[in-house]
């Protein structure tokens, strides 16, 4: 065992879902600097494994420890040291690759003096210059992949979790994949990578362990694991000695004329020449490791780099909860901006959101208008109707934007930052309650062009609209909630579905 401190020491870890063991007492340890592969198949526990020690999954037993931080006790200052890239592109489709950076920077608590420096560098190294000002959705799976990593490295983590980031690529991104992770490594970085391919395992990792069905079966280096299984080699059995001479042909067997007699049971020997091996680099484990190019490696860039230690990168644990409430409106900002921004460049979410109500409101007043005896002016009587439609729609979008951002792992990405963990989804209520009071001033603005004058004084329109915005955030909390539950956006729209059906 080495004596370079762990990154990672994880001992007897067991999780179960039900009465199905996925983790059956496993343990890792992962050296500061090294890349660690976890190999498996799928459904051996890998992703899980991950989640968990990335604070994003409780486990049922065990010790896991990392970065030195035990969890989960200290999982807020785990998540200040750690960064993760899931199985997928976890980055937003509607922003472009800078807006996606600056979102990242933000939530990682970056100084605002330094965001645009910071993603200027990234976007240098990754070679994103010619995408910068592209939505996210178009680019290719290997340029999507690139940003997606970009964005991990933001704070330069002293750990970064890579769960099978090569799934999907084709084969030349694949490389360019290898060759982003082997100089992150030579830069310090500590690669934790789990993956299904074998040859991925063996160029890229300074130790490797065999996830299966929830147990480790086997780890080491590569070539460690590679010497466990028995070698190939070729046997060629003569009956005779002179039937060994003929095989030599000519020229063989007058040489063989000058030695001495050999046995005629005889392995055939490895060629003699060796063509010229690539440049090799020694990892913080000591086993070599080939360079993939000739050419030498770029640094990767840091945030306010001074060729400080590598311990002061870190964001220091002993901030008092003065100075982490102070992130909280940041925290919040960030993710309703975010959110809003999705929904002024949506334009289904904009037609649901201002269109469908006005569109609603005229087709009862006018189409429907003399079909209902209500006793008093009908429209005065069918717009705070709308106005509650309004909110129910609204709601639902909610929930499908939530369930979305659940499956494309970026909602794992946000809880797996050091932001406030309300943060994820009052973003999302927050934004909706904005829509939702920009489509209600858009139908009372209508509705007055038509003839709408209630009979109200003051304080019973301030009551009305504080009615109406406690309903609308009401609604879409829940609707955000049913969405984190659906985890895909078919359920979520099923679930908001069966909500304004009973509002109705």
């Amino acid at each position: 065992m080495s004596d370079l401190p762990a990154a990672l020491h994880v001992q007897s870890l067991h999780k179960t879902f039900g009465s199905t063991a996925v983790l059956d007492g496993i343990d890792l340890r992962v050296e500061q600097g090294s890349v660690f592969a976890l190999l498996g198949a799928n459904g051996a526990g890998k992703s899980t494994t991950v989640r968990i020690l990335t604070t994003l999954l409780p486990f049922d037993s065990g010790t896991v420890e990392v970065t030195g931080l035990a969890l989960p006790a200290h999982a807020r200052g785990v998540r200040e040291r750690i960064a993760l890239t899931g199985q997928y592109a976890a980055i937003d489709d509607v922003l472009t690759c800078t807006e996606n950076l600056r979102l990242a920077a933000r939530l990682a608590h970056l100084p605002s003096a330094t965001i645009e420096d910071r993603v200027g560098e990234l976007i240098e190294r990754f070679d994103l210059g010619h995408v910068v000002d592209r939505r996210a959705g178009s680019l290719s799976g290997g340029t999507a992949r690139r940003l997606d990593i970009a964005m991990s490295l933001i704070a330069a983590p002293q750990l970064l979790f890579l769960d099978e980031p090569t799934t999907g690529l084709d084969p030349r991104s694949r490389l360019v994949m290898w060759e982003v992770i082997r100089e992150l490594a030579a830069d310090g970085v500590t690669v934790f990578l789990t993956t299904q391919y074998l040859e991925e395992a063996d160029r890229l990792a300074d130790r490797v362990a065999v996830l299966d069905a929830g147990r480790i079966v086997a780890e080491g280096t590569p070539d460690e694991l590679k010497a466990l299984v028995p070698g190939g080699h070729l046997e060629l059995r003569f009956a005779t000695e002179p039937d060994l001479d003929r095989s030599r042909g000519p020229r063989r067997r007058q040489r063989s004329d000058h030695s001495h007699s050999r046995s005629p049971h005889r392995r055939r020997s490895p060629p003699r020449g060796r063509t010229a091996q690539p440049p090799r680099r020694r990892s913080s484990s000591g086993r070599e490791v080939r360079s993939a190019l000739p050419h030498a490696r770029r640094r990767l860039p840091h945030p306010d780099r001074q060729d400080r230690p590598r311990e002061g990168l870190a964001v220091t644990l002993t901030d008092t909860l003065t100075h982490r409430a102070g992130y909280l409106p940041r925290d919040y900002a960030a993710v309703t901006g975010r959110n809003l921004r999705r929904m002024l460049r949506s334009p289904d979410a904009l037609l649901m959101g201002l269109a469908l109500p006005v569109l609603l409101l005229v087709l009862f007043v006018y189409v429907f208008g003399g079909a209902i005896d209500t006793g008093t002016d009908y429209l005065n009587y069918v717009v705070p109707g709308i106005v509650l439609l309004s909110a129910s729609f609204g709601a639902a979008q909610t929930a499908v934007a939530v369930a979305s951002d659940m499956q494309r792992g970026i909602v794992d990405r946000f809880r797996s930052m050091p932001i406030a963990r309300s943060a994820v989804l009052t973003g999302h209520v927050v934004a909706s309650l904005v829509r939702n009071l920009t489509s209600t001033v858009v139908v009372f603005a209508v509705a007055a062009l038509m003839g709408f004058r209630p009979d109200a004084t003051l304080v019973e329109w301030v009551a009305a609209v504080g009615i109406i915005a406690l309903f609308v955030l009401a609604i879409s909390a829940v609707s955000a909630a049913l969405g984190m539950l659906a985890g895909n956006e078919e359920a979520a729209s099923g679930f908001t579905f069966f909500l304004l059906f009973l509002r109705m």
